[in-house]
């Protein structure tokens, strides 16, 4: 990957072998990387840390994922340029938003975290995402705590008795 210094757009897709976990593990080296997407590849336990020196990353997704992984998190991504979240099909846990730094994210415009075994309640600064247009966290495990910060994060008024 050094040989891409000013690579702006990366994806890998299907498919696994020593060569190409190898280039995913150079992640971090990626400075200049604006969008990054892996679907059905095998993910590493530090890829999330890596992905957080991503600094210029504008778009991650990470789908589709048919590999038992478990993505370490040591504190916040930084992704404060990130407008588009996908991540689907590799389990998460609980309070995963929390730990990525979630509501740090302010140019977050899509999050999409789908059948990903998503656990615990949104964060209590998740309605501070004002710059959130499409958001889709289905077929999760939140808790029903979720309809309140619905109300909350819409501006609507709890029932009256």
């Amino acid at each position: 990957m050094a040989l891409f210094p000013t690579l702006k757009s990366l994806h890998f897709d299907s498919g696994y072998d020593s060569e190409e976990m190898l280039m995913l593990e150079e992640l971090g080296n990626l400075t200049n990387l604006e969008e990054l997407s892996v679907e059905n590849h095998p993910l590493y336990t530090n890829l999330l840390q890596d992905i957080g020196k991503l600094t210029s990353l504008r778009v991650l997704a990470l789908t589709d994922h048919y590999y038992d992984v478990n993505l370490s998190i040591q504190g916040p991504l930084h992704l404060k340029k990130l407008e588009s979240l996908t991540i689907s099909f590799i389990p998460l846990g609980n309070n995963f938003l929390d730990k990525i730094g979630i509501c740090d994210m302010t140019s977050l415009q899509e999050l999409v975290i789908t059948n990903s075994r998503l656990m615990g309640t949104l964060p209590d600064c998740f309605s501070n995402l004002i710059s959130v247009r499409h958001l889709d966290l289905s077929s999760n495990q939140l808790s029903f705590v979720l309809l309140w910060e619905w109300r909350s994060i819409a501006k609507i008024p709890p029932p009256s008795a």
